[in-house]
Formats: structure tokens, sequence, C-alpha cells
């Protein structure tokens, strides 16, 4: 019976050691979502206005064809008022600034890994795992997300935890990923915030008030 008892507890134990500690979870993959920045805090940026009292990484100069930038480290009062404002599960929105030919390599967007740590450890990833990781913007000018990436859970962070994000963009090749039309901006955007509507999508509604007001006017 005592080695029955021995050989249960020993299996326990490699079992246990077995398990992988702080398994890295994959984001989901990048969909359309256009949010406004001003709405949300940014955490690497350069025209993110006020930043609703956030801290955040500051482009500085000209921006490499690629490259990895970091955000600040989030903890105590700052991660409170951040959890705060995009609560325990925010979209990961990304606001892409491309110019180029429509089709050719300079109008898209390459995005290498995001990587969240929690205490420095790293606990979400988005990467080769993740699709598509090549874009074009979908939507101009500054401000408005083209792309969000959801799956970040936040709901385990305290005051007393730290938290991060690295930004890895561009091929390695110099072709994708050139900041042609402006700087990049990441933010955070709460789940079940609005969407800005679309430029063609607030065009058709204005020809569809246009053509209502004609057709009133017609009748009359």
């Amino acid at each position: 019976m005592k080695r029955l008892w021995f050989v249960w507890v020993l299996g326990m134990a490699l079992l246990v050691s077995g398990t992988p500690a702080g398994a890295v979870t994959d984001l989901g993959n990048l969909q359309v979502g256009h949010y406004d920045q001003q709405d949300s805090p940014c955490f690497l940026g350069y025209s993110c206005g006020p930043n609703l009292g956030i801290p955040m990484t500051t482009w500085t100069g000209s921006v490499p064809a690629e490259g990895t930038e970091s955000s600040p480290i989030y903890t105590g009062t700052d991660l409170t008022n951040l959890l705060a404002l995009v609560g325990t599960t925010p979209l990961i929105a990304i606001d892409i600034n491309q110019s180029g030919t429509v089709g050719s390599d300079d109008s898209f967007y390459t995005i290498r890994s995001i990587e969240v740590f929690f205490n420095n450890s790293l606990a979400y990833q988005f990467g080769p795992n993740n699709d598509p990781l090549t874009v074009p913007q979908t939507i101009t000018g500054n401000g408005n997300s083209d792309y969000v990436i959801p799956g970040l859970d936040l709901s385990s962070l305290t005051a007393a935890d730290t938290l991060r994000f690295d930004v890895a963009w561009g091929n390695l090749s110099g072709t994708y990923g050139d900041n042609n039309d402006g700087k990049e901006l990441y933010f955070l955007v709460k789940s079940g915030t609005t969407q800005v509507s679309e430029p063609l999508t607030m065009l058709l509604l204005g020809f569809g008030l246009v053509g209502l007001a004609g057709v009133k006017r017609f009748k009359k």
C-alpha cells in the first residue's frame, strides 16, 4: 500500500513539473475595426491628444521602415486608471498611416509581433500564428483605427502588477512597413465601444438623405 502511495505521489509530482508554467496565449486574428482614438488611451503613438491621463510611448524623430517599440510599464495608479478606462477585455486597436499606390508593397504595413507582458513575463502574443500580418490601411486620416485585435484579458491584474506592450513591425526587408504617411497609433478600446462610420458609409448616407429630400420635394 505504501508503495502504491509513493508511486501516486511521484506521478503527480512529475505531472505538475511537466506542466508549462506561464503559458503564452495567442491573441485573436486581425479584424477591420474603426474606432476613434480620442475616446481611448494610446500606449504607443504621437498625436494622441490628452490621452485621457494615461502615459504612452511617443514616437521620436523619423520612424524607421522596421523596428520595435515598448509601451510604458503600467503599474499602481497608472494601471488602475487604464483598467478603469478600457475594462478587462479591451481590443488592441491600430491606426495605420500608409500611402503609396494601392496594391503595391509600399501601401501595406507588416506587424511582426505584438507582445503583452504581465509582471515582465510574456502572457499574450500576436505573431506568426495569427492572420493576416501584412495589411493596407482601411480608413484614411490619423486618430481612427484601421484594425483591432481581440483576445486580451486583463482581469487578473491588480495595482500591484505590471503591464507592458512590445510592438515589432516591418518584414526586415525594407519593403513592407514603410511609414509613408504618418506614424502609427496603438491604443486600447473598451469592448462594446461604438465604431466610427467609414467615409464611404457617410457618403452613401449623405446621398441617401439628399435623395429622400428630392423625392419629398417632387411629391409636393
